[in-house]
């Protein structure tokens, strides 16, 4: 968890070559903009003062850094950091994968031939009408794995690319300050979850995508850092508002107008339980004692 403040640098100062250069001296961190600042987040106290001196001598000129160095020398450096990028979010990247195949799957199958497997409720394609079968007729058949699974399902390359990112933004978050298990328990929970809200509210429809666990994940994140000692998560500013007039957007009707249908009801079910979540477990945890 990056917890320690080590220090701050204006945002005019590039800070690319510095990061790179606290990787290689294995100084595990963080670089946020918080206060028109940037400032650097580390693991342990120990590294903050080795920071401040090293960019000390940044400032002063002393420090040598990788852009300093020929490009076959830097590129294994880059190379490595972004192994170090990709090895800490490994959920994350097989939860977006996961989404990039479900979009496949859907962009491959128009008729409904395949994807009826995954949806929330099965249904058949007769006279050109989608017939529904009960969602409980399927789970009584043993077909749970229908409640999570249509989060992987989108429809559009606009969809896929928007809940991708956010995917990648949120969800390598919560997997690098509380790991691999938590990322999962929580996308399993917050995705059941508006999935059946969905279904509840709007019965016989075929409905998908991520963006039910991505509000979770925001409501998560957000009552974590209001209610938590420190902010574990330091979502960059206006990331809630953002998201928040995005869903009230959602209800207005505009996206119906033009063609595109929204899963509103499992966005404000996922924001809920991810609210609920996220402010139950900042409260226990500020209960825990200091290790």
């Amino acid at each position: 968890m990056f917890q320690h403040k080590a220090l701050e640098a204006p945002l005019d100062r590039y800070l690319g070559d510095f990061s790179l250069y606290l990787w290689q001296q294995g100084i595990a961190h963080r670089i946020y903009e918080q206060s028109g600042n940037q400032v650097v987040w580390v693991e342990k106290e120990s590294a903050v003062e080795p920071v401040n001196l090293a960019y000390k001598m940044l400032v002063s000129g002393d420090l040598k850094l990788f852009r300093e160095k020929k490009e076959t020398e830097a590129r294994p450096l880059a190379k490595a950091k972004l192994l170090a990028l990709f090895s800490r979010s490994k959920a994350t990247v097989i939860l977006i994968l996961l989404s990039f195949l479900g979009a496949l799957l859907v962009h491959l199958d128009p008729h409904g031939s395949l994807i009826h497997f995954v949806t929330f409720q099965d249904f058949a394609v007769e006279k050109g009408a989608l017939v529904f079968v009960s969602a409980q007729e399927s789970f009584a058949s043993g077909e749970s794995w229908r409640l999570l699974t249509p989060v992987f399902l989108h429809f559009g390359a606009l969809h896929i690319v928007f809940n991708s990112l956010w995917l990648w933004e949120l969800g390598r978050r919560v997997e690098f300050n509380q790991g691999i298990f938590r990322l999962l328990a929580l996308v399993f929970l917050i995705g059941v979850g508006s999935n059946i809200i969905q279904y509840l509210v709007y019965p016989d429809t075929v409905f998908g995508g991520m963006s039910g666990v991505i509000y979770g994940l925001l409501g998560y994140c957000w009552l974590w850092d209001k209610l938590s000692p420190d902010e574990t998560f330091k979502l960059p500013p206006g990331i809630v508002g953002f998201m928040l007039v995005w869903l009230v957007i959602g209800y207005s009707g505009v996206f119906t107008l033009v063609g595109v249908n929204i899963a509103n009801a499992a966005h404000l079910a996922g924001l809920i339980i991810g609210v609920i979540t996220g402010a139950g477990g900042a409260l226990i945890a500020s209960r825990k004692p200091a290790s």
